[in-house]
């Protein structure tokens, strides 16, 4: 991917913006401490936004001896936290999708064990895509506009152009491989019936 780095990314945002660069994550100046105070929020949130590719991880969750107090369920099983789940994609057994629900740090489902494919917390930003990256930047301009520049009209601006970088970096992901190929079945053609 690139060298992308904390302190590229707070240094990127701070300029967007007009404010001061900084050296390091661990200096003690108002702009590094409002940038890792913003941090982690806006990482997990842009990260949450859109199916990145560079954010994807797979893993197999098994159900817990305990069963569900809702009766829709039958199954229930933990997240990963290693890497943390931040957000469920998509459900397979036996390379069908399967249903499912998320529950606090639980997924509910039928049928289990099961693959899922999720967003994973990013924890080096070395691995992203540059447009991910870029989109983290502008997210962490807008968080960081009004507290360094008091005025509601930059941190206007900011958002406008996290919107932009977050529509363009969806385009530039969708292109990274082969659309999947929804099948019909009897279901899916009583629905497009009715």
């Amino acid at each position: 991917m690139g060298s992308q780095s904390q302190v590229q990314l707070y240094n990127e945002a701070l300029l967007s913006i007009g404010g001061n660069v900084i050296t390091s994550t661990t200096e003690t100046s108002p702009n590094a401490v409002l940038c890792n105070r913003f941090f982690e929020s806006c990482r997990d949130y842009v990260t949450v936004n859109s199916r990145w590719n560079s954010a994807q991880a797979e893993a197999t969750v098994t159900a817990t001896s305990d069963s569900p107090l809702i009766t829709v369920w039958t199954k229930k099983a933990a997240l990963p936290t290693d890497p943390y789940c931040l957000r469920v994609l998509d459900c397979y057994v036996t390379g069908v999708h399967e249903d499912f629900e998320i529950v606090g740090r639980e997924i509910y489902s039928n049928t289990m064990p099961m693959k899922i494919r999720y967003l994973k917390r990013i924890t080096d930003l070395s691995s992203i895509s540059p447009a991910f990256f870029q989109a983290m930047v502008r997210y962490l301009a807008y968080k960081l506009a009004y507290p360094l520049t008091k005025q509601h009209t930059v941190q206007a601006e900011m958002l406008k152009m996290y919107d932009f970088a977050i529509r363009d970096a969806r385009l530039l992901d969708a292109q990274e491989g082969v659309p999947v190929e929804i099948r019909a079945d009897a279901l899916t053609i009583d629905r497009f019936r009715s």
